[in-house]
């Protein structure tokens, strides 16, 4: 099955998670727990890596770096989490 605007490994994140397919204009995928949302993230990196080797990536080099991507990705999922309810 061939979803249009997913990759592959988002399109075998989104068959296993059994949503129903988004009527949206830019797909979605919804992660049922922050570690599963965190592997589908890490094997997108990897997959984008991949497809783009002469593409630049941000490294934090330094935990606070790593503490404010951290504190600004688990505000914004919580936030589309609590309105959605």
């Amino acid at each position: 099955m061939k979803l249009s605007g997913f990759s592959p490994v988002e399109e075998r994140f989104f068959i296993e998670s059994g949503n129903t397919l988004p009527t949206t204009r830019i797909p979605y995928i919804i992660a049922s727990d922050f570690p599963k949302l965190r592997l589908l993230i890490a094997l997108r990196f990897l997959e984008w890596v991949d497809e783009s080797p002469e593409g630049d990536m941000f490294v934090p080099v330094s935990l606070n770096a790593l503490s404010l991507l951290n504190s600004t990705f688990t505000n914004c999922y919580l936030s589309q989490v609590n309105a959605g309810r």
